[in-house]
């Protein structure tokens, strides 16, 4: 799933429509985990060998957003992320409004989880 940490909060986005946009309209409280692998750690004796990683849980509650200008905002830093420099134009809510999936036709669903808890880890 594409997400960003913007303002203290992730965000992420979806078709509008299908499964998960059905379980978080019943089940809004997630727990949301971003895990970072840095490697194999070897060790003369198999048994040993491990895993190098990063891990965050943030727990809260996931919230579809209606603001149309925010949620372009987080549409655009979600753009910036993962196709730097790739759009010459910002998007606007103007598109948010027009833009559809083209699966179903339903317009795109952006989720804002705002953490109530955090845990880290690495090893």
């Amino acid at each position: 799933m594409n997400y960003v940490w913007h303002n203290g909060s992730v965000y992420f986005h979806g078709m509008g429509s299908g499964k998960k946009e059905d379980l978080l309209s019943q089940n809004p409280p997630v727990c949301f985990t971003i895990y970072r692998e840095q490697g194999t750690v070897t060790d003369p004796v198999p048994c040993h060998v491990d895993t190098s990683y990063m891990s965050v849980m943030i727990f809260g509650k996931a919230e579809k957003m209606s603001d149309r200008e925010e949620a372009a905002e987080v549409l655009q830093k979600l753009v910036d992320k993962y196709m730097p420099k790739y759009y010459s134009n910002p998007l606007s809510s103007t598109f948010i409004e027009r833009y559809k999936s083209s699966l179903d036709g339903n317009a795109v669903s952006v989720y804002r989880i705002t953490p109530q808890g955090m845990i880290a880890k690495e090893n």
